[in-house]
């Protein structure tokens, strides 16, 4: 009788509600959490003057509507993963934010990825913002978030954790 193996590597399956939210051990939240309190500061600090003028932060040269809501987007977005409260939805507005960036302000403009002088302008900065909440996106905040501690059993299936444990191979 041929004798079966279980597969050293687990099969995580994603929530149908939500996108992301796979990896939640504690070896793997600590750096998502640096990286979505980094990343929310960044973006708090880059909306902060905006949501103070979220209509004419502009100028005019965009409609009301089309100014805030990037505003809106990049300061309660901060905010949002900071805490890791509804990191999906903020991260999917920061996307979009980023999107609209790269091509309305940077490709559009002709920028270079990394520009020679450092005064000129370039789309890293955005780029790397893309890639950053498309990833928290995917993957979702983690363990140490709000989302978890509201939403946990949206997370994971209920075998996850104790199926990821390392251990040694017989």
């Amino acid at each position: 009788m041929m004798q079966t193996t279980t597969n050293p590597i687990p099969t995580i399956e994603a929530p149908s509600l939500l996108i992301g939210y796979t990896q939640t051990t504690s070896v793997y939240s600590l750096p998502l959490l640096i990286l979505r309190v980094v990343t929310g500061l960044a973006f708090l600090w880059h909306g902060l003057p905006k949501i103070l003028n979220p209509f004419h932060w502009m100028g005019n040269a965009l409609p009301e509507l089309v100014q805030l809501m990037p505003a809106l987007a990049e300061f309660v977005g901060g905010i949002a993963l900071i805490i890791g409260l509804f990191s999906p939805i903020a991260s999917l507005f920061l996307v979009i934010n980023m999107s609209v960036a790269l091509v309305m302000g940077h490709w559009v403009h002709g920028h270079q990825f990394v520009a020679s002088d450092p005064h000129a302008h370039s789309y890293e900065l955005a780029l790397v913002y893309w890639c950053i909440n498309l990833f928290i996106l995917i993957n979702g905040p983690g363990r140490y978030s709000l989302d978890y501690f509201f939403f946990r059993d949206f997370f994971k299936n209920s075998s996850y954790e104790q199926d990821y444990i390392i251990r040694p191979l017989a």
